[in-house]
Parts: C-alpha cells; structure tokens; sequence
C-alpha cells in the first residue's frame, strides 16, 4: 500500500513538474529596445534600435534578416489611448498581406552568454506616424522550443521593453 501511494505521489509530482517546466522553457536570449531620438518632427525617420543578449550558459544560434530586421520581429505601435496606429503597405506585405514578399537574405552566427547582436529598423516605413502625439512601440519576437518539429514544439514569446516616442509639429 505504501508503495502504492509513494508511486502516485511520484507520478503527481512528474507530471506537475513537466507542466511547470516543459510548458514553458526560459527564452535563452532577451530584447532590449532603444531609440536613439525620443523626440522626432513629424515626417521624419523615426529608427528603433533592438538589442538581442544571449543570458543562457551556452552558446546560441542567432539570425540577422539583411537590411530588414523588422521582419524578424512582431511590432506594434500605439497611440497615447492605445489605439494600434495605421499599418503602411510595406508592413502589411511583411504580414503577409498580397502582394507577399519573402526575398530576404538571412546570416546565421552564433551568442556567446552575454554577447549581444543590434539591429534596427524605422517604425516610419510600417506605421503612419505623422500625427503629433506619443506612440508606444512594442517589439518581440516567437521562438519554438523543445522540438525539432514546429508543430510539435512549445512557442515561446520574447517580449522587450516599452518605449515611448514623441511626434511634434
């Protein structure tokens, strides 16, 4: 009988173990998001830094989309009342959107623990940001873990920090 019970105890503990662990894999990398103007004129190039820091013990392998970083990440702008701001045609077309395009040169390298890879993009060229006010920028980006197959792995979210940006007059 106390065999019984150690074993069901076990198997309790496993399975919550897995549930707690398996699910949800730590990300083995970070975002962080900068801008290096805060305050823009209306009309101008409004570029985002993002910032990928390997905090794992091991290397990783990371990829840099060539000269369109913003297609490696989900991005979301909002207004001061949280209204999504308008997509341009090119953000829409990254998304999928017809007429797709999906001609991007991908270099693949690796992260040592604590090294980090920058890349930027201009939230100009996805959203309509003339209109004076502060837009909150969201970036992150989905990874697939625990499996070789997409299906069969768990999605992760990797979410950076919140920056707020200014549009004047």
């Amino acid at each position: 009988m106390k065999l019984r019970m150690r074993y069901t105890l076990f198997c309790v503990v496993f399975v919550l173990a897995n549930a707690a662990f398996g699910r949800n894999p730590r990300p083995s990398f970070s975002l962080t998001v900068s801008l290096p103007r805060s305050a823009v004129k209306s009309g101008s190039d409004i570029e985002v830094d993002v910032t990928m820091k390997n905090i794992s013990h091991r290397d990783i392998t990371a990829g840099r989309i060539v000269g369109t970083a913003e297609a490696h990440y989900e991005i979301e702008v909002t207004d001061s009342e949280g209204k999504p701001a308008a997509p341009t045609r090119y953000e829409r077309m990254l998304r999928g959107e017809p007429p797709a395009t999906d001609h991007h040169s991908v270099v693949i390298g690796s992260l040592r623990p604590g090294q980090t890879m920058q890349e930027h993009f201009y939230a100009n060229q996805l959203f309509v940001l003339d209109k004076p006010g502060e837009y909150a920028i969201h970036v992150s980006t989905t990874v697939y873990a625990g499996k070789t197959a997409v299906k069969d792995a768990t999605k992760v979210v990797v979410k950076a920090n919140v920056v707020t940006l200014t549009v004047t007059d």
